[in-house]
């Protein structure tokens, strides 16, 4: 459990899609907050012309397909959720635009 710790070098943010209506009552959608985590992240291999690919491995946490994962150098979606482990969860996600 001390090894997948110290894997654990990237701070992320998870945030999840929330819908609303802005004051002139237009449909809006908003990323609200999920939470802050500790991530180790590892590129998935990418064919040409698709969206570069990852999984991150972190501690057990709130994260849903669909969400959005943003890391330093770029925003992740969220696709598949795993939850094998009982000390981690593995997410794969596509870069999207920020």
């Amino acid at each position: 459990m001390k090894d997948f710790a110290g894997k654990l070098d990237e701070q992320v943010e998870v945030r999840r899609r929330t819908a609303g209506r802005d004051a002139l009552g237009a449909p809006r959608n908003d990323w609200t907050l999920v939470g802050v985590f500790r991530a180790a992240a590892t590129p998935l291999e990418q064919r040409q012309g698709e969206r570069r690919r990852w999984r991150l491995e972190l501690r057990p946490a709130d994260v849903a397909e669909g969400d959005r994962i943003d890391r330093t150098t770029a925003t992740l979606e969220v696709e598949v959720v795993l939850r094998e482990h009982p000390d981690r969860i593995t997410v794969w996600g596509f870069e999207v635009r920020r």
